[in-house]
């Protein structure tokens, strides 16, 4: 569909929007795109897709639909998304929930913001509607969507379509996230998917097995539902024909899905998600076009406790209580596995909590069972993470041309 087809009120076009966010899960290049055309659509001046890390004060993610601003992106990333009293505002409110700053910003704190005043009006912008896409640890992911100097706040028609794009563009950068090891694997080779806990096989239009890492072996080995029989994917039992359905439809639309698996011991999450025609062409897997990831429910793999030492600077005993943690086990369970006392444990925890940035012990461990796990092939070296430097000084703006 081409841009000039592309009319406010076109529930067709939107209908087509939408379907392009979902083909840049793996295919993150065209996830600007997808943001370009729905701006567009709405008829808004620039979108701006900014992920804000507040223990680092950065933002390692900043997309701007309209090259003219970049140069305000950049200042945002440097130094304004720091003093940003939207995203203030918008870390109070809840993920997916669409924020207008003309119901909170009047043009007298305008006036006399420095936000405003420095960043925003010398580049012809004044009113934005969006809100937060993803919110995890110190991450928040945010869109918003800007109208110029002389257009009106967003109306309620724009803030209805906005509300509408939020869970398919939440769903999109969940699943971009959960596949970017995954598509690393895909290049890295044979090897580094199977190191990983979580299934993975990739199939081709004949349903034959190309790939089938040892995870996703063990699960089929586990089911009487599922088996790969000689190169093939053998299904049978009440969920052979959802599975079979939700791959043809990824086939046709291209669109990730997933369900639900259960067996008399176990639930498992599946997931279908279709290769782009640039990793199809991997020499390992040329004639694959979708990939099938399997997780357990039950989840007892987590990140390696000599992963954990490493990523976050644990020592040995304080990484020993996260990956229980991780695991299943509640604190008083790890003390007494590991003949410590509870006390003891209690103070682990606390150490735990301060050098991974978490508040409380269910987040933490949320956290924790989020992290990839891979086998220890060979050992590595215990490092600390550095701390996060100053914060950048204040660019100088140019006026936008």
């Amino acid at each position: 569909m081409s841009q000039k087809e592309i009319k406010t009120g076109d529930a067709d076009a939107l209908d087509g929007i939408l379907v392009r966010f979902y083909d840049s899960v793996l295919e993150p290049d065209a996830l600007l795109d997808a943001l370009t055309a729905f701006d567009r659509w709405i008829g808004s001046s620039v979108a701006h897709l900014v992920a804000w890390d507040s223990a680092t004060q950065t933002a390692p993610l900043s997309l701007m639909t309209r090259p003219e601003y970049l140069m305000a992106g950049d200042a945002y990333a440097q130094y304004y998304g720091a003093i940003d009293p939207r995203r203030a505002l918008m870390m109070r409110r809840p993920v997916g929930d669409v924020f207008s700053c003309a119901d909170h910003f009047d043009d007298r704190f305008v006036g006399r913001d420095e936000f405003y005043q420095d960043l925003l009006i010398p580049h012809g912008i004044r009113y934005i509607a969006g809100g937060c896409l993803f919110r995890e640890d110190t991450l928040d992911i945010y869109v918003a969507f800007n109208h110029s100097i002389g257009q009106p706040a967003f109306s309620a028609t724009q803030k209805r379509a906005i509300r509408r794009l939020m869970p398919h563009l939440k769903q999109t950068l969940r699943l971009m996230m959960r596949t970017e090891s995954l598509r690393a694997g895909l290049f890295a080779g044979d090897r580094a998917l199977d190191a990983m806990e979580q299934g993975v096989v990739v199939i081709d239009r004949r349903n034959e097995v190309v790939f089938c890492n040892r995870s996703a072996q063990a699960w089929l080995g586990t089911q009487r539902t599922a088996r790969a029989s000689g190169r093939r994917i053998e299904t049978a039992g009440f969920w052979k024909d959802a599975l079979l359905a939700a791959m043809e439809r990824v086939r046709v639309h291209r669109r990730p899905e997933s369900l639900t698996v259960r067996d008399a011991r176990q639930t498992w999450h599946l997931t279908v998600l279709a290769l782009p025609s640039a990793e199809r062409g991997a020499p390992a897997f040329r004639a694959a076009d979708l990939m099938l990831t399997v997780t357990c429910a039950q989840r007892t793999a987590a990140a390696t406790e000599r992963q954990l030492a490493q990523m976050f600077g644990l020592t040995p005993a304080e990484a020993r209580l996260a990956h229980g943690l991780a695991t299943g086990l509640s604190l008083d369970e790890h003390a007494a596995a590991g003949g410590i006392t509870t006390t003891t444990a209690r103070n682990q925890l606390r150490a735990v909590l301060a050098k991974t940035g978490q508040r409380r012990q269910q987040d933490l461990v949320r956290m924790l069972v989020s992290l990839p796990s891979f086998a220890d092939q060979s050992p590595v070296d215990v490092t600390t993470l550095g701390e996060p430097g100053p914060r950048s000084p204040k660019p100088r703006i140019a006026e936008a041309q």
